[in-house]
C-alpha cells in the first residue's frame, strides 16, 4: 500500500475528490429514522481507491465524510466515521488489488458489510441498547449505501480501464 509514490497531481486530486465528496455527501443524502444518513461518499472512496491510489482513497475517506458529519450536527458519529469509512478504503484495496482473479469484484463488497458494521456501536449510543432494532435496521441501509457507492465505482472504474483513463489521472 505504501510502496506507490504520492506526486503532487496525486494530492490535488484526493482535494477535489475528497470535495466533491463532502459536496455529494452533504447534498445527496437522505436521513435515516433519528440517526444518521445514507450519502454517495462511499462511491468516492470505492473509486479513488481503485482508480487513484490507496493513500489518495483513505484522504478522501476521512476528509470527505467527516466534514459532512462536523457540517451536519452529526458529531457523535465523526470517529465512527473515520474508522468505518478508513477500513472500507483498506478493504477495498486489500481485496481488490490484491486479488487476481474475477471474483474481486464480488469480494469488495465486503467492505460494504465492514462500514456499515462500525456504524451499529453509534447507533446504539444515540438511540440506546433497548433501540437494536432500529440500529439493524440502519445497518441494512448503510449496507446498501455501500453496495450502491461499489457498484457506482466499478462501472466508473470499468469506463475509465476501457479508455485508458486511470493511467492519465493517477
Amino acid at each position: 500500500m505504501l510502496n506507490k509514490k504520492i506526486t503532487i497531481k496525486k494530492i490535488c486530486i484526493s482535494a477535489i475528490l475528497a470535495s466533491l465528496c463532502y459536496v455529494f455527501t452533504m447534498f445527496i443524502s437522505i436521513p435515516l429514522s433519528s440517526t444518521g444518513y445514507i450519502n454517495l461518499s462511499d462511491f468516492f472512496i470505492v473509486f479513488t481507491t481503485i482508480c487513484i491510489d490507496p493513500l489518495c482513497g483513505l484522504l478522501v475517506s476521512i476528509i470527505g465524510p467527516s466534514l459532512a458529519d462536523l457540517t451536519l450536527g452529526y458529531y457523535i458519529y465523526i470517529p465512527f466515521t473515520v474508522l468505518a469509512k478508513v477500513l472500507e478504503c483498506i478493504v477495498v484495496h486489500l481485496l481488490f488489488n490484491k486479488i487476481n482473479n474475477k471474483s474481486k469484484y464480488l469480494l469488495i463488497f465486503i467492505s460494504s458489510i465492514v462500514m456499515a458494521s462500525i456504524y451499529i456501536i453509534p447507533d446504539l449510543i444515540v438511540l440506546g441498547f433497548d433501540q437494536i432494532i432500529v440500529a439493524l435496521i440502519n445497518f441494512l441501509f448503510n449496507t446498501i449505501q455501500g453496495i450502491v457507492g461499489v457498484i457506482l465505482g466499478l462501472i466508473i472504474y470499468k469506463i475509465f480501464k476501457k479508455y485508458d483513463l486511470i493511467n492519465k489521472i493517477g
